[in-house]
């Protein structure tokens, strides 16, 4: 009896599409199809509590309520900290999460809007790899693999959904741009060096997740040093370098002006590098760096490893010679530069010693990200080079390795965690205020010192009175979201009252009678009135700093894109003068 054979009709459908559809069709779709196969498990109602889940989905709370209130830029979360709120998103850029607000604030649930987000993102993180890849090899495979050793990676898996890790998850999108920009500079032809990739990189990460921010700039740093010869023989690349970096702090203005604002204005426990445990605690141990287990039973969490089939693409640099072409030279750069942040998750740099000055990156394995960028993209040049002049069947062959060896961490990793929320009961199917004002507040790290997440329990938005004054009585409101009403009555010359506001640069207290803010000798948000009785209101404004850093970047979006649009007109009017000249001189001939 002849067995059937279950491989065969798919590896058929295989050979076909490779030797009848051109790559640069075929590898797109491919890829979009993949990455739209792998967020299927988001079809189930609700989604898993991940560890940063319920504090995302309050970002989202935030944004619904203040465009209710007519508010364009939401920047305090009211209803957390038993509605004395928090001010998240004056230190952590929620510009990348405003269009799901939208979504939320014309009615799409607070759910489905997160989970637009993670496919919107996924997708626009593929197809970033798929471009900066194809751009520097020019082949379509290349920057297929590239891509998906990227998007399905283990580390991309668990930011995903394990950790819903929305600020490193944006972050994956804008990392590729940022290696690209040093190809740019640094390796590519002269004629084709620009300063925007760079700029766009590094600046979207910032607005993405200033910590990945700062790693990128330690990398890069490096990176610039050790090209210090390449640089050196042409000066222009100086200059090139010089000009992304201003441009990309024009364009992030709108992100670290507030931030330094409030620094600078008040003392956070975010500048004192609060963390829940020593960093060197979070090392990852090396043996574990690349299987993609989910390992549970340790003192601290670690993500599973980056994923066994970097292995199996990084031996095949063994196979093949260098040529020492710009493209080869820069491959093995990012071979060589995730390999080592890789390592240096673990206890290979001296965590508890000299690196302790990185503390606030909380953990070491947060250069899973960088690792998993620079890995993928040299493992994608690599392949491509391997590939080069190859049958149809070599190329189908490792076609299907990427599929398994990058398809087992994604899947295996959402299926585990889909599993373990559903018998646990912990999946979110809708959010109200009530939870969202009870969500983690990641840490103390935008609290003002000495205020902790516990500190306010039970208070529920009283104006506690400072005063021995038995006639002093308050009675506080809250006639919509973000505005706060404080009626007092019974008070004497130098009585105060505290108000149910954790204290942020920008908020003022508007009265009939006129008032004064004496924040210098307290810890907390209080008011002396200057009369007996009277009403108070509490808002808060924008700073004029705050605008000004919104009007900055936007100035300096719209200048960068008329250039490219001048430049591009520029190009084409060249390029059509040269044809018509081209043209009279064959009529003429």
């Amino acid at each position: 009896m002849k067995s059937f054979n279950l491989i065969a009709p798919f590896e058929k459908f295989a050979e076909e599409k490779l030797n009848t559809v051109p790559p640069r069709r075929l590898y797109p779709r491919l890829l979009a199809a993949l990455i739209l196969l792998g967020f299927l498990p988001l079809l189930i109602p609700g989604i898993p509590n991940g560890h940063d889940c319920m504090y995302h989905l309050s970002r989202l709370v935030t944004l619904r309520e203040g465009f209710r209130a007519g508010m364009v830029l939401p920047v305090i979360n009211y209803a957390s900290m038993e509605g004395f709120g928090y001010g998240p998103g004056l230190f952590y850029s929620d510009l990348f999460f405003y269009p799901f607000g939208l979504l939320a604030f014309a009615g799409v649930p607070i759910v489905v809007a997160y989970k637009l987000f993670l496919v919107i993102w996924g997708l626009m993180t593929a197809f970033s790899m798929y471009w900066v890849a194809k751009r520097i090899s020019g082949d379509d495979f290349t920057a297929f693999a590239a891509s998906l050793l990227y998007c399905w990676s283990s580390y991309h898996a668990v930011d995903t959904i394990i950790r819903a890790a929305c600020g490193e998850y944006q972050a994956f999108f804008f990392v590729p741009w940022c290696i690209y920009g040093f190809w740019n500079i640094l390796y590519d032809e002269p004629s084709k060096r620009s300063c925007l990739p760079l700029a766009f990189g590094y600046a979207g990460l910032f607005y993405a997740h200033s910590i990945t921010f700062v790693l990128m700039v330690l990398i890069g740093t490096l990176i610039t040093v050790f090209s210090l010869p390449v640089l050196l023989r042409d000066i222009r690349r100086i200059g090139t370098l010089f000009c992304a970096g201003c441009l990309a702090a024009g364009l992030a203005a709108f992100a670290y002006v507030p931030l330094l604002e409030q620094i600078l204005s008040l003392k956070f426990n975010l500048t004192k590098g609060t963390i829940s445990s020593p960093v060197a605690d979070r090392m990852t141990p090396f043996p574990r760096l690349f299987v993609e287990l989910p390992f549970m039973k340790m003192e601290y969490w670690v993500p599973p490893g980056i994923g066994i089939i970097f292995v199996i693409v990084f031996l095949q640099r063994f196979r093949i010679k260098s040529e020492r072409t710009p493209t080869e030279r820069f491959r093995d750069l990012c071979m060589v530069t995730g390999a080592s942040a890789l390592v240096c998750a673990t206890e290979f740099l001296p965590w508890q010693g000299m690196m302790r000055a990185i503390a606030a990156i909380q953990f070491p394995w947060r250069l899973y990200l960088p690792a998993t960028a620079f890995g993928a993209l040299g493992g994608g040049l690599l392949l491509g080079k391997l590939l080069s002049g190859r049958s149809t069947s070599m190329r189908r062959t490792w076609l299907w390795i990427l599929l398994c060896g990058c398809g087992f961490p994604w899947w295996f990793l959402h299926a585990y965690l889909y599993a373990a929320k559903i018998s646990e009961h912990e999946l979110h199917r809708d959010i109200t205020m009530e939870r969202a004002a009870r969500s983690i507040l990641s840490g103390v790290h935008f609290l003002p010192q000495r205020h902790t997440n516990d500190e306010y329990d039970g208070l529920g938005g009283k104006a506690p009175i400072t005063s021995d004054n038995p006639d002093a009585k308050t009675e506080v409101t809250f006639p919509s979201w973000g505005k706060l009403e404080v009626t007092f009555s019974g008070f004497s010359p130098g009585d105060e009252f505290e108000i149910p506001r954790i204290y942020y640069k920008g908020y003022c207290v508007e009265t009939e009678e006129g008032g004064v803010i004496d924040m210098s000798q307290h810890d907390h948000f209080r008011f002396r009135p200057n009369a007996s009785s009277g009403k108070a209101v509490v808002v808060y404004r924008l700073t004029k700093l705050h605008k000004a850093s919104f009007a900055v970047s936007l100035l300096t979006l719209a200048g960068t894109l008329f250039a490219i649009w001048f430049t591009r007109r520029k190009q084409r009017r060249k390029q059509a003068e040269a044809s018509g000249s081209a043209s009279a001189a064959t009529s003429a001939g």
